[in-house]
């Protein structure tokens, strides 16, 4: 919402609040649509919450979690039980088509300073997201 904008909703709802306090009759569309956010706010809520309203809430919240908790364990043994059945039955096949490849990078002398240079890259992503991740976690705690 640009300023002017937002400096025209603003004396809407003044005069709004100034129409309803003074009991003017009904006549701009606009104002007479804030009045009637203003008296909605005046009502009280037509419900009332009971005494362990918030007991009730967190004890909700630790369900869910201890729910949660069983299906992430639930779902990381799924995907062990996958990939340990992905390397039985595609590994012969698959050992079968790279095994011409692996010979032809076998008899090539391996760069090793790369691959140093890459597994350092990787290590520092993986500190750097470590820490990240820890810093969000102490920021939410």
């Amino acid at each position: 919402m640009n300023p002017q904008e937002l400096e025209r909703q603003e004396q809407l709802q003044a005069a709004a609040d100034r129409a309803e306090r003074e009991r003017l009759p009904a006549g701009d569309l606009q104002v007479d649509a804030y009045r009637l956010v203003w008296r909605a706010l005046k009502q009280p809520l037509p419900i009332a919450l009971p005494d362990d309203f918030a007991r009730q809430v967190a004890r909700r919240l630790q369900a869910r979690e201890e729910a949660s908790r069983l299906e992430q364990w639930l779902t990381n043994l799924l995907l062990v039980i996958l990939a340990v059945a992905a390397v039985v039955f595609a590994l012969p096949p698959l050992a079968g088509a790279l095994a011409p490849l692996v010979r032809t990078a076998a008899a090539q002398p391996l760069p090793w300073s790369l691959v140093f240079v890459a597994a350092l890259g990787m290590a520092a992503v993986w500190a750097a997201d470590t820490a990240i991740g820890r810093r969000q976690l102490n920021q939410h705690s």
